[in-house]
């Protein structure tokens, strides 16, 4: 989707990119391990700042609700979802290799649902996930601080 923009859009800039996936990577019979998700994600980011001959492209992940692919387990302190415990595959698998590319890369951001929605594969109040998008893309387009005062 992105390919033919890079190659006839000589010129062509954009200022934000926001990505939203990984569902489909995310099977019981995972082709990626946590560890090549991040490398191909990390990869990708590199792609659409060349593409786009900007180094410093804000790049913002929207993870996916928990949906009813979680089963919980309880741990004796809190319920959590089965897999966070270091299994590499899975819907846990992609949410930590995409929370690995966010640490490891610069001028990226993560935002994460996992209270809204966990019935559905889709985020049924967009509202606060946008409000999300939209702190972190203000701090790395801005340099506004307004993702340190939402924590």
């Amino acid at each position: 989707m992105i390919n033919p923009l890079c190659l006839y859009g000589q010129g062509l800039s954009i200022r934000q990119a926001i990505y939203y996936q990984g569902e489909a990577d995310s099977g019981e019979n995972d082709f990626f391990s946590q560890n090549a998700y991040a490398c191909m994600l990390n990869g990708l980011i590199y792609s659409w700042r060349m593409c786009f001959n900007n180094d410093r492209l804000p790049f913002i992940n929207v993870q996916l609700p928990n949906g009813k692919q979680f089963e919980y387990v309880n741990d004796d302190t809190c319920q959590v979802p089965k897999g966070y415990a270091g299994l590499e595959s899975g819907w846990s698998g992609i949410q930590i290799a995409q929370y690995k590319t966010y640490a490891m890369t610069q001028h990226t951001g993560i935002v994460t649902g996992q209270d809204e929605g966990q019935d559905t594969l889709h985020y049924p109040d967009k509202l606060p996930i946008s409000e999300r998008v939209a702190l972190w893309m203000r701090y790395l387009t801005f340099d506004d601080d307004a993702v340190s005062r939402y924590h």
